[in-house]
């Protein structure tokens, strides 16, 4: 049975602190926030899209964006510390998959770095962006798009609707959501963000595809680990290997 799908709306994006808008289409809410940011707007902005004709994700790729998909951006200022900024993309992942569990049932996982996993497949992805560097802050976006019951997801992702869920409402999960990052923003620099995004792993334990981007052959590795700095820990035939998101991609 199909799945309703209830638009968002400011009114129920209701996470704290935070200034909400709504607009029916734009190419990117991360690449609006941005713009935004540039032109000289204050920080706790919320943008959330009807739909996005421009949706983009990690590496330059393009982000399914149709109607009865989740889509949205915020942004933020944290402390300018290189690990502070690698974990905001982890503590995003942990707070879609509780609010996603909360609301739904759903087991949700988390395929290193960015990705929104559900039984194999991907749901949604998450991409942080930094706007701006002032001294010791920095100004950051972060926008998540999680499949609804859009009808232009590639035949190997996954979607609300087809994990079963018969009313999909774009406002509460996006309110559940920031609410859950806000949350744990606190507690960024600490072990137990960390340790949440490590008991959601959906790599963890499993052999993987490692593609390098400087042109090296791909090679099979097994995860074995993420560390506290948010790279991932494989086992190759070569020993044992430290990888960073922004060197390699993984396939499982």
């Amino acid at each position: 049975m199909p799945s309703e799908f209830i638009p968002p709306s400011a009114e129920k994006i209701a996470a704290a602190g935070y200034e909400a808008f709504v607009t029916p289409s734009t190419g990117s809410t991360n690449t609006d926030l941005l713009n935004r940011i540039k032109g000289g707007a204050e920080t706790g902005v919320v943008l959330a899209a009807v739909e996005q004709t421009g949706g983009k994700g990690r590496l330059g790729r393009s982000f399914s964006s149709g109607y009865g998909g989740i889509y949205f951006s915020f942004d933020l200022t944290v402390r300018a510390d290189v690990d502070t900024a690698r974990r905001l993309t982890p503590l995003a992942g942990v707070a879609a998959a509780g609010a996603l569990c909360e609301l739904y049932g759903l087991d949700v996982k988390l395929k290193w770095v960015n990705d929104i996993w559900y039984r194999g497949r991907k749901l949604g992805g998450i991409l942080a962006e930094t706007a701006s560097v002032d001294g010791g802050d920095m100004r950051a976006v972060i926008g998540i798009g999680i499949n609804g019951n859009n009808a232009d997801i590639p035949e190997t992702a996954t979607s609300l609707e087809a994990a079963g869920v018969p009313l999909i409402d774009a406002g509460e999960i996006i309110s559940r959501i920031l609410d859950g990052f806000t949350s744990r923003l606190p507690r960024i620099g600490g072990d137990s963000v960390m340790d949440e995004y490590r008991a959601l792993s959906a790599v963890v334990g499993h052999k993987v595809r490692v593609h390098t981007f400087d042109g090296g052959e791909d090679y099979d590795a097994f995860a074995i680990g993420i560390a506290d700095d948010c790279s991932l820990t494989v086992k190759t035939d070569g020993g044992i290997r430290s990888l960073s998101s922004g060197e390699v991609s993984i396939r499982l």
